[in-house]
């Protein structure tokens, strides 16, 4: 199961721009921080086998 870099939680998406696995508060919080880390776009992991999906957000 992959954890979150930040707080050690379940891992629900991945930024290719920060290289981090990142739990859903985690990840809202890096990427409200600013206008330009809210440009990353991020996959979001399978919540079964925690594999990227070909599904993104920005």
């Amino acid at each position: 199961m992959k954890k979150c870099e930040l707080c050690g939680g379940i891992a629900r998406m991945h930024c290719e721009s920060d290289q981090a696995n990142l739990c859903w508060d985690c990840d809202v919080k890096v990427h409200e921080a600013n206008f330009l880390v809210a440009k990353h776009t991020r996959t979001l992991l399978c919540h079964v086998c925690q594999n990227p999906t070909p599904w993104l957000a920005s």
